[in-house]
């Protein structure tokens, strides 16, 4: 019985360092200093805008070929223009990334369903964790769960319609149009 009890200890402690996941504090009040998140206007928090939702990104790749894994969302602490320029920090596990492992994140705030959909959007600067947080693979002493020191603040602007465009595009058409003509 007791080499049953032992045999089942052992598996279940490789199972857990095999499927071991990192971690990362999200949230934009870091310890190398704030990141504030403000509307187009520089000065008013982003957290003042309708329905707005700030992205924890794991990025992989870089320039256009750069891809974005969303990893979860948190809330601004307050919704007033002065109050909102931080988001609520939460704990994120990061999924098939092991504790210790480096890892590069983007911070995205929009408002509407998705950052691809939102009528206003803006993203931070890449951040490399160069080790996150959680138990190690091979076990050992946990590590402390990293913040995003080296966030960058940004802003957060509306997103023009594609009609908008459009008829930017067509009025300076017929401006050159118009000027050949002269």
């Amino acid at each position: 019985m007791k080499k049953l009890l032992v045999t089942l200890a052992a598996v279940l402690v490789s199972a857990a360092t095999a499927f071991a996941q990192g971690s990362v504090t999200f949230n934009n009040r870091t310890t190398a200093g704030d990141a504030p998140i403000f509307t187009s206007d520089g000065v008013t928090g982003a957290g003042s805008l309708a329905g707005i939702v700030a992205e924890l990104d794991l990025q992989t790749g870089t320039g256009a070929t750069a891809t974005f894994t969303p990893i979860g969302t948190t809330t601004f602490r307050g919704t007033s223009g002065a109050l909102a320029k931080f988001i609520t920090g939460v704990d994120m596990t990061i999924p098939n990334i092991p504790a210790g492992s480096p890892a590069t994140f983007v911070v995205r705030a929009y408002t509407g369903a998705s950052y691809s959909a939102a009528t206003a959007r803006g993203q931070s600067n890449p951040v490399l964790v160069s080790g996150l947080g959680g138990t190690p693979p091979g076990g050992g002493a946990p590590i402390p769960t990293p913040d995003l020191s080296g966030l960058q603040g940004f802003n957060v602007v509306p997103v023009p319609e594609p009609s908008t465009i459009a008829l930017g595009v067509f009025g300076a058409a017929a401006l050159l149009l118009r000027r050949r003509k002269s």
